[in-house]
């Protein structure tokens, strides 16, 4: 009777014995929100024979980004934003010439991608990215409101970015970027009006050629 009770024992403690799952742990976000501002000057030609910056002389971007973390250190999204710019100073020549006020802006949206460097131990994050997209600039005279035209150019751009980021808590950082783009106009539309006649026309850019822009400026990002 003794080795039975005993043999009971045994096989109570050997029988296998369930583990419940563990509750399944819902995953960090990925997602990056950002935003920068910056100075923009121009390079080459907004179309052949006429430099970019007969038009505008300089650009101030103020722009927003999104982006899903595919990697700790990879991330791809959408930037985009608006940029007012400074007529340049042979188009404000005209302008006074003609007693009427000019101005100019550009529109970008893009697909982005960037890799930072992550590395533990180190304060700040070095960072590069690459961007592809669409630009539209705009600049547009008027004597009175009955009297005004605004010209619109658009086509692709591609950008690359290097910076440095510092992180200030666990999900906010603040750096400076720099960045060279190049691009080139392949649409142009004109609309306008005068004296009571109103008129439009697009088509494509005569003549395209290949402008840039040099880019430096401030960003700050919540990585949530």
């Amino acid at each position: 009777m003794t080795q039975l009770l005993l043999a009971a024992v045994v096989c109570a403690l050997v029988e296998p014995v369930e583990v419940p799952a563990p509750s399944p742990v819902a995953a960090p976000a990925q997602l990056t929100l950002g935003a920068r501002a910056g100075l923009a000057f121009p390079l080459g030609d907004a179309q052949s024979g006429t430099t970019l910056k007969k038009g505008i002389e300089r650009g101030y971007p103020l722009e927003l980004w999104a982006g899903w973390r595919i990697t700790p250190d990879f991330e791809a999204g959408l930037q985009g934003g608006y940029v007012p710019a400074s007529v340049g100073s042979d188009r404000l020549d005209e302008c006074s010439d003609r007693g009427v006020t000019c101005s100019a802006h550009l529109w970008r949206l893009a697909a982005r991608g960037e890799y930072s460097l992550r590395v533990p131990g180190w304060v700040s994050v070095p960072w590069g990215a690459a961007t592809l997209g669409w630009e539209w600039a705009m600049d547009r005279w008027e004597l009175d409101a009955a009297n005004w035209e605004k010209r619109s150019a658009s086509g692709w751009l591609l950008g690359l970015e290097a910076g440095i980021d510092r992180p200030l808590s666990k999900i906010f950082e603040v750096g400076v970027f720099a960045g060279l783009s190049f691009g080139q106009y392949r649409a142009l539309s004109v609309s306008g009006e005068w004296v009571g006649y109103a008129y439009s026309d697009s088509g494509a850019m005569p003549d395209p050629a290949v402008h840039g822009w040099l880019s430096v400026g401030l960003r700050g990002a919540f990585r949530l």
